[in-house]
């Protein structure tokens, strides 16, 4: 009898319904097969602040090592990282970011959020509302970068504690006297790094014509490192679409000669948020990625409107609702783009005027000499007044050679099927590009290159080499000349 009544009510119990308890997921396979994921890391519902985010990263690649890579693109000012995390295995692209303005670090919160959730429902290959995750990720990659302002978000959240003694009397100047920061949307050196981009630059409104909490647009279009890094970063990853996020006000943002309008209608459709065609816009990341590349590119504004301030911690649990498919969706349209180019063989004529300055014309006669197209030299080896570029992309893409780069070691190794070469660099490297397709490694000119990093290099016989890097010594001093 005890026995009968023990099966009955163990058969009365509901099963485990995935999807009630987390409505944003459905499992791809039955619970019992499924494996097990680190917990949660990301915690958007607080302060968010630079060294909360690094420490996310790491433990999101720690736990993710397949499927998130994070790359230095750029420092700033103060010697922040700006970082970039890829979050997929495709060569095929969407970009989001946050953080342009200083006070709106929500939009790192959603975007790191996002990053942490979608890892997660990757790794045990679960759905998302009407998304297959993996299928998705499997097939485009989605590029974070949450903090394009790093300087300017630790000003807001955490004041002047957070920088050196010597420049505090200019920033509360800039703060018109002030050491409350609340309302600080600029960079550390009161330039709007979103009014900072080469689209209409000379044309934009409100600019005070000094550097500001807020609205200076600098002395010349990417005078900032900030920007210099995002423009780079777009060259290098390529993206079909691109989101940037910002607050506040629950609208969405874009140049009214934007191609793709009925993605813009998708947005506004999964967040609720009113659409707003802008004409001319000036000097934004958008209006610029728009008006070079021609694809497509939106500015969601998260929050109610809150003015010159940060959107309150209260109002993250309803913005990400609101947002949490959204990186899924663009992904999606972004695939969708590239198979129509793909099909019509369109090319990327913008991607391939990559504005570099070169200091040594000998440099762009090699390249020409070796048969490289236009967008690999030009974009693969520069010389400026700070750094060298190794060229790696046109080793890869001409040569048939594969290119990995060891941040462990400091070294790379280049290889086909017949050949493999390994060279330690010297240096402290930044690389740009992404670790599974690198376009180069940038060498500060104070770096020493290995002797045997110059013989790897000039044992691939690549035509006019002796005359692009000549070596007399066992070490080379490589810099700007």
């Amino acid at each position: 009898m005890i026995l009968v009544f023990t099966v009955l009510l163990l058969l009365a119990i509901p099963a485990r319904d995935v999807a009630a308890e987390d409505p944003d997921s459905a499992a791809g396979s039955p619970s019992m097969d499924r494996i097990e994921a680190p917990p949660p890391i990301v915690n958007p519902y607080q302060v968010y602040t630079y060294e909360t985010m690094l420490a996310d990263l790491e433990r999101l690649q720690k736990a993710y090592p397949g499927i998130i890579e994070t790359d230095l693109i750029g420092k700033t000012e103060f010697g922040r990282a700006i970082w970039a995390v890829r979050l997929g295995t495709s060569d095929v692209t969407v970009f989001l970011n946050g953080s342009h303005h200083a006070r709106e670090w929500i939009s790192t919160c959603i975007t790191m959020k996002m990053l942490d959730r979608y890892a997660r429902a990757y790794y045990l290959n679960e759905r998302m509302g009407e998304y297959d995750v993996r299928g998705v990720l499997d097939q485009v990659s989605i590029w974070f970068v949450p903090m394009v302002s790093p300087d300017g978000v630790a000003l807001q959240q955490e004041g002047l504690r957070r920088f050196p003694v010597e420049v505090h009397p200019r920033l509360i100047s800039i703060n018109d006297g002030s050491t409350d920061f609340n309302h600080w949307k600029a960079n550390a050196r009161g330039v709007d790094n979103n009014r900072q981009y080469p689209a209409r630059w000379e044309h934009t409104v409100d600019c005070p014509g000094r550097p500001s909490y807020a609205n200076f647009r600098g002395e010349s279009p990417l005078s900032e490192l900030e920007n210099k890094a995002l423009r780079d970063f777009t060259y290098a990853i390529k993206p079909e679409i691109v989101l940037s996020y910002h607050s506040s006000g629950r609208v969405i943002y874009f140049p009214e000669d934007s191609p793709e309008q009925q993605i813009a209608e998708g947005i506004a459709d999964l967040t609720g948020y009113r659409l707003v065609p802008l004409q001319d816009p000036a000097a934004g990341y958008t209006d610029w990625f728009v008006d070079t590349f021609n694809r497509p590119a939106y500015t969601p504004e998260l929050s109610y409107s809150v003015g010159p301030t940060n959107p309150p911690l209260s109002v993250i649990p309803e913005e990400w609702q609101r947002n949490k498919y959204l990186g899924l969706y663009v992904a999606k349209e972004g695939l969708r783009l590239w198979e129509q180019r793909r099909q019509t063989g369109e090319i990327d004529e913008a991607f391939q005027d990559y504005p570099v300055e070169m200091q040594d014309i000998s440099y762009l006669t090699f390249f020409r000499e070796a048969g490289l197209p236009h967008d690999d030299y030009i974009s693969s080896l520069f010389f400026s007044e700070e750094n060298l570029m190794v060229p790696l992309r046109p080793l890869t893409e001409k040569f048939g050679f594969h290119v990995n780069y060891l941040a462990g070691e400091h070294a790379i190794e280049i290889q086909n099927e017949a050949q493999r070469y390994r060279a330690c660099l010297q240096s402290e490297l930044i690389k740009t590009g992404s670790a599974a397709y690198p376009v180069g490694i940038r060498i500060p000119d104070t770096a020493s290159v290995s002797i045997d990093f110059i013989r790897d290099i000039a044992a691939l016989e690549l035509p006019g080499l002796d005359n692009l890097m000549a070596v007399d010594s066992s070490t080379a001093e490589v810099g700007s000349n």
